[in-house]
């Protein structure tokens, strides 16, 4: 009898939670057409461009008000912020025991591969993030560095909190802000200690001509 419960748990709930994302929702309408690798490679990069032109134009003159085409952005990328979290946990703690579980092989297509989308997705979420400071800075959430490059200042404070955990400039001036920033240092310290750092340790080493690199 086991005498352990807590992966099985959290398994099964991010098992769940993976199905509320937009990928699941573009499998269930073309199931055939996404079972390749090159199919998520796609998905992939175009995410991360959408997420790249959506920070540049809501950057441009950041201190204007508000509107409902940033506002829709946001939840989209709320959304795709709530999607590359839990699929990065997937893969860093459950897919692996999901198969071991069922009697299945499980292999990765490519460690290079899964690091450089793994870059991808930190990148988006570095804009994602830039999107939702800027639009929480025009709502009076928080305050941002004066700058006349808004795009590299924002770009600089949500990449600070990424690596540092704590922006250099932004501040929040409500409760609203203090969550917005919370979550973006919860964030962070998951995708650079937890997921960066364990995928990159996973690349193979080059062979070096000093023999002893080699032992």
């Amino acid at each position: 009898m086991k005498d352990t419960w807590i992966v099985d748990f959290w398994s099964a709930v991010f098992s769940f939670l993976a199905r509320f994302s937009i990928f699941a929702i573009i499998r269930l309408l073309f199931r055939s057409r996404t079972a390749t690798y090159g199919f998520v490679e796609w998905y992939v990069t175009i995410q991360t461009l959408i997420a790249l032109v959506t920070f540049a134009i809501a950057s441009y003159r950041y201190g204007e008000p508000t509107n409902t085409l940033l506002l829709v952005m946001v939840v989209y990328g709320v959304f795709r912020v709530f999607e590359l979290v839990v699929y990065q946990l997937n893969v860093l703690l459950f897919d692996e025991y999901r198969a071991f579980r069922q009697g299945k092989e499980y292999k990765v297509r490519s460690f290079r591969r899964l690091v450089l989308l793994l870059l991808h997705n930190y990148f988006e979420v570095l804009c994602w993030f830039g999107v939702f400071y800027t639009f929480f800075y025009r709502s009076g959430d928080i305050v941002l560095p004066d700058s006349q490059i808004e795009f590299f200042t924002i770009f600089r404070e949500c990449l600070l909190m990424m690596v540092s955990f704590g922006p250099e400039s932004t501040q929040a001036t409500n409760p609203v802000g203090v969550v917005i920033l919370t979550v973006h240092s919860f964030v962070g310290i998951f995708m650079t200690v937890m997921v960066l750092a364990r995928f990159l340790a996973l690349l193979p080493a080059p062979v070096s001509h000093d023999e002893m690199d080699n032992r």
